[in-house]
């Protein structure tokens, strides 16, 4: 629940005094300096719950989003991490859905124009956090020894490959580099991992970032099928798809991005 929430309902008197109660602290330990704390607690002792749990709900954005909060500096991003504790009304009990609904905040809140961040905020803090999307899915991605494209292969995504778009170029992004408007062209990238669990990131171009989406919606498409789907979209004969197309998906069979 929000402070908000919290702090309308400590004042509500049809609700029994113990509840009013839980609902003050629940209210002074999101936002202390908006919630005053419920009388007879000792301030030392309300000091250790409201570093224990702030600080514990911080480690795990500081640990999720290492470019965007260093991007921000320290007193912005405690600022909206302190704004994302307060106003937010979780909806899981689960610490790795933390930063999925921080996510989700950013992307449906005012808080970037409130605090002014920057434009690429909500895609800069989307692309950090599939990395560990693509890290702690469950599904897993057989070792495969014969990564080569043949006429009766048929391929699928792999379930831990994630095709992504973005407006800014997300993954220039740094110290060097902050975008005041998003270029010209969309960014297309895919994030993946590998057997040995390490998770990557590759760039596309729109008709491979098309492809990699079709291929998810059709999934064990062998390579006739594949072709005839792009000549559809690009009205390029099959010979000349299949010169272009074999070593892309190639890579993508090595890559383990697609699975034969």
């Amino acid at each position: 629940m929000s402070f908000r929430y919290a702090k309308q309902q400590a004042q509500d008197e049809s609700l029994p005094r113990f509840q009013r109660h839980q609902y003050a602290f629940t209210a002074h330990m999101r936002a202390p300096e908006l919630a005053p704390a419920p009388s007879g607690i000792e301030d030392r002792r309300l000091a250790v719950y409201r570093e224990l749990l702030f600080n514990n709900v911080k480690n795990f954005l500081d640990n999720c989003f290492p470019v965007f909060s260093e991007l921000l500096g320290e007193l912005t991003w405690l600022n909206l991490c302190r704004h994302y504790f307060a106003e937010h009304a979780a909806q899981s009990p689960l610490f790795n859905e933390i930063n999925a609904e921080f996510v989700e905040y950013l992307a449906e809140s005012d808080i970037i124009e409130r605090l002014s961040l920057p434009p690429f905020s909500k895609e800069l803090a989307h692309y950090e956090w599939m990395e560990l999307v693509a890290l702690i899915v469950p599904e897993s991605v057989p070792d495969l020894t014969d990564t080569t494209l043949t006429e009766t292969s048929r391929l699928s995504v792999s379930p831990v490959a994630f095709p992504l778009a973005y407006q800014f170029d997300v993954q220039r992004i740094g110290e060097s580099y902050q975008p005041a408007h998003a270029p010209a062209q969309p960014t297309f990238l895919v994030v993946y991992r590998k057997a040995d669990d390490e998770v990557h990131f590759l760039q596309l171009n729109a008709l491979s970032f098309q492809l990699l989406n079709w291929l998810q919606e059709h999934p064990q498409s062998d390579l006739a099928a594949i072709i005839a789907h792009l000549q559809n979209l690009t009205g390029q004969s099959a010979k000349t798809l299949e010169q272009a197309l074999t070593p892309v998906l190639n890579d993508w069979l090595q890559r383990h991005i697609v699975l034969a």
